[in-house]
């Protein structure tokens, strides 16, 4: 089940909705633990025991951890962790580099339809940041294990993100007041987050699709360039609108959960976009992996080392591929460039040329990610880069004058200018948020099912 789907609209929310409201404060917290398992139930009912089995095993280990102080305890528990996330998400993918470099490993064919856990990257991260904070003193125990359950389980961050960190909801885990201005705002971000993913992403999704899935020789230099342009836009929606219906219905039940997007295409360089693009994920490498790698603390050599360790990790997290990999090793090697004195002081003083750098190499990059191999990334690269392959007819042939209508109206409610522009409708915002709803519902009833992207990862 999806945020963006009529049953979750219709039936699942409305009815925790209305038990929540009418049960006692003191079980509010347990009907939501109930509501978020049966959501991880009906999206994904193989593996319901991973999730009880985590909330259990990482509630008694923090425990311990906080009891013992054992760095051995901290570091045995993360490599558990850790090695749940390797068996579904890289096991297959290792003993095919193994078999690619000379080794011989078979595996049998139950081994090899391995399904990927919804939300398993999501909700392991969240529990290792909580086990390094309590060990090293920067977040209190959760000791009610209904709280931890919430915390660990809680539906509208459980698939997809934003990462929380327990102490930016411990004290709301405890007690808090829901107010007319929680429910506005919680309805009003949803209704944005829903109308992004249903209006935008999903019509960009089947034009991206189709032209990812036409042979090299129907592919021309416009076609590519469309089609990668229209993913950058895709992503952005799709995964920014599930953040928003993620913040919204937490602020419905009165959590207030950090940003996770922040016009990530108004950027100037890389390093801006990963303080504004997935936020929550960005800050959980700095402060879990790039900071305890020694961060920049140590010269030039080092930091561009601990960049390259920390993006071909972000790459690899986002699935067991080698072009997630290239594509975070990619990342990596233009923040190593903008480091340089040289070309930092061009960033900072040339602002049009850093923006048509930065948007130009962007777009470049949600290619290699995209790609569902190298021969493909490798085609759509050889004409991409071969402008005397323009067919902009086949270009009208594919994408109709509704997909490139919503391009462009993408393309300016993703920069930053369009916030401004929006605050002047504020009076006429309630108008605004019912139509974006009833267009949503409409749409939603003649489309095909389109899950979120970042559900894979």
């Amino acid at each position: 089940m999806i945020f963006s789907s009529l049953p979750f609209l219709f039936i699942f929310f409305p009815l925790i909705f209305f038990i929540y409201f009418i049960s006692p404060y003191f079980i509010r917290n347990l009907v939501l633990v109930f509501g978020s398992l049966l959501f991880y139930f009906i999206g994904e009912p193989n593996y319901f025991f991973l999730i009880i089995f985590s909330i259990f095993f990482n509630y008694f280990i923090s425990l311990l951890i906080d009891r013992n102080k054992s760095k051995l305890i901290l570091y045995l528990a993360i490599v558990i962790n850790i090695l749940i996330i390797f068996y579904f998400k890289y096991y297959i993918f290792s003993l095919e580099i193994l078999n690619t470099l000379g080794f011989k490993f078979d595996y049998n064919s139950e081994i090899s339809n391995i399904i990927l856990p919804l939300g398993i990257s999501f909700f392991t991260f969240q529990i290792i940041s909580y086990l390094i904070d309590i060990h090293t003193k920067k977040s209190v125990l959760i000791i009610n294990p209904i709280n931890f359950s919430l915390y660990i389980s809680f539906f509208p961050q459980l698939i997809a993100g934003p990462i929380v960190r327990i102490h930016e909801i411990s004290k709301q885990l405890q007690r808090r007041i829901i107010s007319f201005e929680d429910l506005f705002h919680g309805i009003e971000r949803f209704i944005y987050g829903l109308s992004k993913k249903i209006i935008i992403a999903n019509p960009l999704s089947v034009a991206v699709d189709q032209i990812f899935s036409l042979p090299s020789s129907e592919l021309s230099f416009s076609l590519c360039w469309v089609a990668a342009i229209l993913f950058a836009l895709q992503i952005y929606y799709d995964f920014s609108g599930y953040s928003d219906m993620a913040i919204g219905l937490a602020r419905i039940f009165g959590f207030k959960f950090p940003e996770n997007f922040n016009y990530p295409y108004s950027s100037f360089s890389f390093q801006e976009f990963w303080r504004k693009w997935h936020m929550t994920l960005s800050s959980w490498f700095r402060d879990y992996l790039y900071i305890p790698l020694g961060g920049n603390r140590h010269g030039g050599f080092t930091t561009f080392r601990n960049l390259f360790i920390v993006f071909f990790l972000c790459g690899l997290w986002h699935g067991a591929s080698l072009n997630f990999i290239l594509w975070g090793i990619y990342h990596g090697f233009f923040l190593c460039i903008e480091r340089v004195v040289f070309v930092k002081e061009i960033l900072l003083k040339y602002k049009k040329f850093s923006y048509l750098y930065f948007i130009f190499f962007m777009i470049v990059s949600w290619v290699i990610f995209r790609s569902n191999d190298i021969n493909q990334l490798f085609i759509f690269f050889s004409n991409m880069f071969n402008p005397l392959n323009a067919n902009f007819l086949s270009v009208s042939e594919i994408i109709g004058n509704n997909v490139l209508f919503l391009a462009f109206i993408g393309c300016y409610f993703s920069l930053e200018i369009s916030k401004k522009q929006l605050l002047k409708f504020n009076k006429y915002k309630i108008l605004f948020i019912l139509i974006l709803l009833l267009l949503s519902i409409c749409v939603m009833n003649i489309s095909s099912y389109q899950p979120f992207i970042y559900f894979r990862f």
